[in-house]
């Protein structure tokens, strides 16, 4: 791994510089791939900011954090992008998990996820409760109209007109959206 560390205002002091290099070579714990990370430390005022970027094998994962301390910015940083690392492992390890498997039909699967503090890595989120139904071919209109029979805000349908799925819900200000793919 290629850690470059540069300062913006602040001297970059070998303490510094260890610190960040050994919260980085814990990420190669969880991904073994090439990686290369660059992180920009500044202090304006009494704010501290740590910026990291990381980018392995084609994709690039970016974190900044703002405190009262260095080390602390640092810290919360390398949390932010062991995060996103476990999130981009397990949409890899679920896209060939799906692509294995034949679906029966045509269904959908709502997973609902809750965390409690996803952006600082405290906790991965988890599935609370999951809900599948049928997906029926139905006007826009018909699918508003369903929507407020079945007191739901969001409602996955196929379209009679386009005969794709799409999906319809319902704003905070009372009106819709919808959601159609552009193939």
């Amino acid at each position: 791994m290629k850690i470059l560390v540069t300062g913006k205002q602040v001297e970059v002091t070998p303490a510094l510089e260890d610190h960040i290099r050994e919260g980085l070579e814990k990420l190669t714990k969880i991904f073994d791939g090439n990686m290369d990370a660059e992180a920009v430390l500044s202090v304006e005022k009494r704010r501290h900011t740590a910026e990291i970027n990381l980018r392995a094998e084609g994709y690039h994962l970016h974190s900044e954090s703002n405190s009262d301390d260095m080390y602390k910015s640092i810290d919360i940083c390398i949390s932010r992008i062991q995060t996103q690392l476990y999130r981009h492992k397990e949409k890899m390890r679920t896209k060939r998990r799906k692509g294995s498997e034949n679906a029966p039909g045509l269904g959908v699967k709502v997973d609902l996820l809750r965390g409690e503090d996803l952006e600082f890595g405290t906790e991965e989120p988890h599935i609370v409760r999951t809900r599948n139904y049928e997906v029926k071919p139905m006007s826009v209109d018909e699918a508003a109209m369903q929507m407020d029979l079945l007191h739901q805000d969001v409602l996955v349908f196929i379209n009679d007109a386009s005969n794709k799925l799409n999906v319809l819900y319902r704003r905070r200000d009372g009106n819709y959206d919808l959601i159609a793919p552009v193939l």
